[in-house]
């Protein structure tokens, strides 16, 4: 399905948004700017281990994350090929 409509604008409403953030509060808050500009579809993780788990699962179009912290880096790390 494409993500434009007619008028060639980007139809957001049928991208994938990965939130990671361990704060609940600050997860509610970006969910709420996001579905104002018409995004429905989220995914959302509180740690960087869950958040690859969801990236190996799902078509995610864009991540919105937290200050990358020593738990991203050595994830990041053990993933390269």
């Amino acid at each position: 399905m494409p993500l434009t409509t007619n008028e060639d604008k980007l139809d957001y409403s049928k991208l994938t948004i990965l939130l990671i953030e361990s704060d609940p509060h600050y997860r509610k808050i970006l969910r709420t700017i996001l579905y104002d500009i018409e995004i429905r579809e989220f995914l959302e993780s509180n740690n960087a281990s869950s958040a690859l788990n969801l990236i190996a699962r799902f078509k995610v179009a864009a991540i919105i994350a937290e200050l990358i912290s020593a738990e991203w880096l050595s994830l990041i790390h053990i993933s390269e090929p």
